[in-house]
């Protein structure tokens, strides 16, 4: 009986832990532009993440 009550004790513990865990969604952007010069390929690559992302997106 105490063997069942503490392995229900774990798991709702252990419900409860993840489920308070933050869920919240990172957000991450990465934007690559490539120009062509005379032939010549560039590269230029910017990446952000979070409340960057978002300014970064609407420039």
């Amino acid at each position: 009986m105490v063997k069942k009550f503490l392995v229900l004790t774990l798991i709702f513990g252990g419900l409860s832990f993840v489920q308070a865990q933050d869920q919240k969604p990172n957000k991450k952007v990465v934007i690559i532009n490539k120009t062509n010069d005379n032939g010549k390929i560039t590269e230029t690559r910017k990446e952000a993440e979070g409340d960057d992302a978002d300014k970064l997106i609407e420039k």
